[in-house]
């Protein structure tokens, strides 16, 4: 799925859906893929699901928490995988540059360019080497993929 950033909010892009999450209030949207412009947008990468949305108080932003990596861990029912969470994104929902996603890169959104690629639509992070990282704790509730 691609993590698409605007100014008013994140759009995961499925293939048949999009969710869209609003940078101001966090409100959060199911359309068909087909009824959403992303013409604007720009892809931020790749990511395998979205465990949802986060707050640690009411007084404080919410941020928008993604999968950005799985592990199968077996099947059950002879052909449903089940996988565990390797590693999240966490987005604030604010007006904010995200920082430091380090996303995998969504091929359709690059071209190539002699002997390196180069991002079209795509952005990087844009935080240097030495800035904060903010800790959290997440117990992950569904995995929608």
């Amino acid at each position: 799925m691609e993590l698409f950033q605007s100014p008013a909010e994140y759009t995961v892009r499925g293939a048949h859906s999009c969710l869209s999450c609003s940078r101001s209030n966090g409100s959060m949207e199911i359309k068909a893929a087909s009824d959403v412009d992303l013409s604007r947008a720009v892809c931020l990468g790749l990511v395998e699901g979205v465990v949802g949305k986060f707050q640690f108080h009411p007084d404080l932003e919410c941020f928008l928490v993604l999968i950005q990596s799985k592990d199968l861990v077996g099947t059950v029912f002879g052909d449903h995988e089940m996988y565990k969470i390797t590693k999240v994104a966490v987005i604030p929902l604010t007006n904010d540059e995200p920082q430091d996603l380090k996303l995998e890169f969504c091929h359709m959104h690059m071209q190539f360019a002699g002997e390196a690629t180069v991002p079209v639509t795509q952005k990087r992070s844009l935080a240097d080497a030495g800035a904060k990282r903010q800790v959290m704790c997440i117990t992950p509730l569904c995995l929608i993929s």
